[in-house]
């Protein structure tokens, strides 16, 4: 799943929490798990471990080895919005299999996944605004480079297993002239959407080809995915912290959306102390044993299934089958909101690529219409 992009307060703020809370303990595999993602990082040579100095030039507008300071000063004070936090958080079985069971490959899965996504928002998303002297107006216009700093974790609030990954996207651009802007973020909180699907298609895709068979769920509405093998006891003993955000929910009489959901989130969230890995596998092993779930499971073995089936439909009939459901509720929507449809009909069993292609067939033959946004 991806929750945000959910804009930063300060870049003192935000430091305090990525840097300072997970990085200056006394832990090597929270210290190895933050890098500078994105082609606007690596023209700012910035190279790969995100230290503290740079880490809040960059979200204070500072661009690295210039003087450029970027934001807009306003009744004499400049102003400047650090940037946003976008945390792709994988399905709960594949936050158990990476880390109750130290499977390596699987957190390469994942951590592979969000750098695939944050290279095509890069690609195709990423934004900043022009200048047109004649009218006077700044109109949104590609821009050529993603500034993102990236943090891996292992628990939720609830020090349940969770594998998920903040991005750090810092508000830090450069327009096709190769001049420092700010990021324009329209595309990156309309999209939020597809950029989910996106990471969880690309997830399921490289699991698949470790092995693991898959099988389809839903998530808050939306179509995700479990790896095959693993129970519902299993699942729901180790996911406490959304039976929290569930519960207050249910309290407060709220029907599950979006924004529901992340106000309950941020209603029922703790401080998070989360202890070193080898402690927080110990922690896990205790509750299966409380629980009595350690013998299920090891009867299982927990390992991949080899044989990898032949898709179930084609890319065609993915995004015939995603324009019935977008259509049981609107006759018009996004090409973004189709794609991410598609996406999750089969995950992993087809490229981004093939779906757009099957998108632009049924363009082509009138089955779907353009009409003026």
């Amino acid at each position: 799943m991806l929750s945000g992009p959910r804009q930063l307060a300060s870049a003192e703020q935000t430091f305090g929490y990525f840097l300072h809370e997970y990085l200056a303990r006394n832990d090597g595999s929270h210290r190895s798990a933050n890098r500078w993602h994105g082609e606007g990082a690596e023209a700012l040579g910035l190279g790969q471990r995100v230290g503290k100095r740079k880490f809040i030039s960059i979200l204070s507008g500072q661009v690295p080895g210039t003087d450029i300071t970027l934001g807009r000063v306003i009744d004499g004070e400049r102003q400047h919005r650090p940037g946003w936090d976008m945390t792709f958080s994988a399905p709960k079985s594949v936050s158990l299999e990476a880390l109750y069971h130290g499977r390596r490959a699987v957190m390469h899965a994942h951590d592979e996944a969000v750098r695939a996504t944050l290279d095509w928002i890069e690609q195709e998303h990423l934004q900043t605004r022009g200048y047109d002297p004649a009218t006077g107006r700044r109109p949104r216009e590609a821009a050529d480079g993603l500034v993102a700093a990236t943090f891996r974790h292992m628990a939720s609030r609830n020090n349940d297993p969770q594998l998920h990954t903040h991005a750090v996207v810092a508000n830090m651009t450069r327009n096709m002239s190769s001049e420092w802007r700010s990021v324009e973020p329209t595309l990156l909180k309309r999209n939020r959407r597809v950029f989910g699907a996106w990471y969880r298609n690309d997830l399921a895709r490289r699991l698949r080809e470790l092995g693991y068979e898959l099988v389809p769920t839903t998530v808050g509405g939306l179509p995700s995915f479990e790896i095959a093998g693993w129970s519902r006891e299993w699942l729901e003993a180790f996911s406490t912290r959304r039976q929290d955000i569930l519960k207050h929910m249910e309290s407060e009489g709220l029907e599950y959306t979006t924004a529901n959901a992340q106000a309950a989130t941020l209603a029922t969230r703790g401080k998070k102390v989360e202890p070193v890995k080898g402690e927080l596998v110990r922690l896990w092993r205790q509750r299966a044993e409380t629980l009595g779930l350690v013998e299920e499971r090891r009867s299982r073995k927990a390992q991949p299934v080899r044989a990898v089936p032949e898709p179930r439909m084609s890319p065609l009939e993915a995004v015939w089958q995603a324009t019935a459901h977008l259509e049981e509720r609107q006759c018009v929507f996004r090409r973004t909101d189709l794609l991410a449809a598609a996406l999750g009909r089969d995950p992993g069993r087809h490229s981004h690529g093939e779906l757009e292609a099957a998108i632009d067939r049924l363009r082509e033959d009138r089955n779907l219409v353009d009409t003026k946004s």
